[in-house]
């Protein structure tokens, strides 16, 4: 099942073709667009560390690169499943592989009923909320390359620090029980 949905937009205001990656992290944790743009722009993740910058933020060019893109994913999640195009051999933490093909974004939310995932295709981000994929588009047909189970609670006190910084903690940018709305939204459907 696919529902519509984009996070609200604060201050920023307007629609591009190529904000995916903001609306799908805004999305899996409950962001609005605003705060998911800023993690997007200052988010630094190194040495298994989640921080932020907090002068010269990333550009829409630098902060919308496949590798920076990952790197933000790997620093929300708690668990990484990867997928190789073609063959598509799914490698796991736990060191499960198996074999699989065609393996879309719909097969996936199928799969995994349960749990908030970012799921990277080849040129998109998209979220999957308890087996519902949630994007602004219906993106279910994309080829998975890696779904990263996002870990809300070590995330969101991460932000919450950002959010500070910016002056963004306010319940407008982080929502309190965002996947039962976005599930009701999908319900209403």
């Amino acid at each position: 099942m696919y529902i519509k949905h984009s996070p609200a937009r604060i201050t920023i205001k307007g629609y591009r073709h190529d904000d995916c990656t903001i609306n799908a992290i805004g999305t899996a944790l409950g962001l609005s667009y605003d705060l998911s743009r800023k993690i997007l722009q200052t988010g630094i993740y190194y040495n298994g560390e989640f921080t932020f910058v907090k002068s010269k933020p990333r550009t829409k060019k630098q902060f919308t690169q496949k590798y920076h893109v990952k790197r933000m994913c790997n620093a929300l999640s708690i668990d990484k499943y990867v997928y190789i195009s073609d063959d598509l051999i799914i490698k796991h933490k736990q060191k499960k592989s198996y074999p699989k093909t065609n393996f879309t974004l719909a097969k996936f939310a199928e799969d995994n009923q349960v749990g908030i995932f970012l799921i990277l295709t080849r040129n998109h981000l998209a979220s999957v909320i308890d087996g519902k994929i949630v994007d602004t588009w219906n993106s279910s047909s994309k080829t998975i390359e890696i779904a990263y189970k996002v870990d809300i609670e070590h995330s969101r006190e991460v932000i919450k620090e950002l959010a500070k910084y910016y002056k963004m903690n306010s319940s407008n940018h982080i929502l309190s029980e965002h996947t039962k709305n976005i599930l009701r939204k999908g319900c209403d459907v």
